[in-house]
């Protein structure tokens, strides 16, 4: 039996709602696994963050992995790869005695010492420590009888005053036997200006002084050695960076003091 147009319309629309239906339910269905994909997203998200900063600071040792991983820094890898390449193409060195041109008469730069007019300061056996924070300069003072002593720490130069007398103290330090992120070495003694503070500590002391001048002299020139009537600390190192030609002297005076020790 053939359908009459009516009902050739119904079943028209009977097929499309069924196809609506089904598309709907599709889209229901598409819609509720991405919700699903989205709640577990957001859920993982907030089990790292907890991890991240609640459980993972109380496991020991990675307190120390995340600081190792912040200071990974590619550039400087190559810089300090670039330095140490320029160390061993003209590494530090100290030439107490040089002799003159033409056999004219030696030389000797401001690292000699008379033996007959050295004192050792103990400074060692009191933990001594000098500081400079506009720098990121901190370590330890070394005696000794020579300049071979800046392989240890700073030296303390045996021929000049104490820190805390009256006088000038003298105290040297290699300027790129070590390389920054180290401390304990005068490779930023330039970036020190006049008005900066230098810290000395000795045992439970500490004395505090203050940049007044910086100069650059000659090696030979001992004039920034000379003993003065104020309470005076001189810091010297080699310069230019990657010589040692001539000598960068730090010159400070320390702070409040009201007697002579």
């Amino acid at each position: 039996m053939k359908l009459t147009s009516p009902a050739k319309q119904n079943a028209v629309l009977l097929n499309t709602d069924v196809i609506e239906t089904l598309e709907s339910y599709k889209r229901g269905l598409n819609a509720s696994a991405i919700m699903k994909a989205v709640t577990v997203l957001g859920f993982g998200l907030w089990i790292a963050v907890m991890l991240y900063y609640l459980v993972f600071p109380l496991l020991p040792g990675i307190q120390e992995v995340r600081m190792t991983l912040q200071r990974y820094d590619a550039y400087e890898m190559a810089y300090n790869a670039t330095t140490q390449v320029l160390i061993s193409l003209s590494p530090p060195e100290y030439t107490v005695d040089v002799s003159g041109d033409a056999g004219g008469p030696a030389v000797r730069t401001v690292e000699y010492v008379d033996p007959s007019l050295a004192r050792v300061a103990n400074l060692e056996s009191r933990s001594a420590l000098v500081t400079i924070n506009t720098a990121n300069v901190s370590g330890k003072i070394v005696d000794g009888f020579s300049q071979d002593s800046m392989f240890r720490g700073f030296w303390h130069y045996p021929m000049s005053s104490v820190p805390g007398k009256r006088g000038n103290t003298v105290i040297f330090g290699h300027r790129f036997y070590k390389l920054p992120p180290s401390r304990d070495t005068f490779f930023n003694l330039d970036k020190v200006a006049v008005g900066d503070q230098i810290e000395l500590s000795m045992d439970d002391d500490v004395l505090t002084y203050t940049v007044v001048a910086t100069r650059v002299v000659d090696k030979t020139d001992a004039s920034i050695l000379s003993q003065t009537g104020d309470y005076r600390l001189t810091l010297v190192t080699c310069t230019p960076l990657w010589t040692s030609d001539k000598r960068l002297a730090v010159i400070a005076i320390q702070d409040r003091v009201s007697t002579v020790i």
